[in-house]
């Protein structure tokens, strides 16, 4: 299906999906958000990432940033290869921002139509050439308010900024939710300007992989 051909049910599944998603990383944080933090963890971070990558894209810099959490500060730099679950601590692309937060790339995956409707990842061995294919960056929504505090500067260990951030207690992930997208660029007198337009809920494509018979 063209990228350009959405119905009302396709845009309102991802919109219930990305409200359910918010919801459920509100509850599981610690404490209770009121209004006012949220009105002033956003107010101040949104301009300094905002400039910060507008800088990146003028002098076509490389995005890198490392993602550490705040509950799991020991031992950086290094990483306990045998506990399982996410890292304390990884390197990412910071590619953007949205209302509520920013945007970091996890990574470049092949997407084809899933027979069921939407997407699946495509498989390794034994997939059709004829699939249409997408390149589609999986992207992690990251809110304003899980962010304790970024070192723009970087460590004595990365020259990278370091965002240090609240990691949800029951995933360990400092993500409001995952989504699939596809890299555009605006062309503009000032420079052209990329942005990422979201075709797919991770969730929806990983289980319709899985359906499938595609691991990953």
């Amino acid at each position: 299906m063209p990228l350009f051909e959405v119905s009302l049910g396709s845009m309102l599944g991802p919109m219930t999906r990305a409200g359910e998603a918010a919801w459920n990383w509100l509850r599981g944080r610690k404490g209770q958000l009121t209004p006012s933090d949220l009105v002033k963890s956003r107010a101040k971070l949104k301009p300094e990432f905002s400039d910060y990558i507008a800088t990146l894209r003028r002098k076509k810099l490389r995005s890198d940033v490392i993602v550490r959490d705040v509950a799991r500060l020991a031992g950086y730099p290094k990483i306990d290869a045998a506990k399982k679950g996410i890292s304390p601590w990884f390197r990412v692309g910071l590619v953007g921002t949205y209302s509520e937060g920013i945007k970091l790339h996890l990574g470049w995956h092949e997407l084809v139509p899933s027979a069921v409707g939407g997407y699946r990842r495509k498989g390794y061995k034994g997939e059709s050439e004829d699939l249409p294919t997408i390149d589609a960056g999986l992207i992690g929504f990251v809110p304003y308010e899980q962010i304790e505090h970024v070192d723009w500067e970087g460590d004595e260990y990365y020259g990278f900024p370091v965002i240090y951030c609240h990691f949800d207690a029951s995933r360990r992930t400092p993500y409001q939710r995952l989504a699939y997208c596809v890299s555009r660029t605006l062309e503009h007198p000032n420079g052209d300007r990329e942005w990422w337009h979201e075709i797919a809920d991770a969730d929806e494509v990983h289980k319709s992989s899985r359906n499938a018979g595609i691991h990953f």
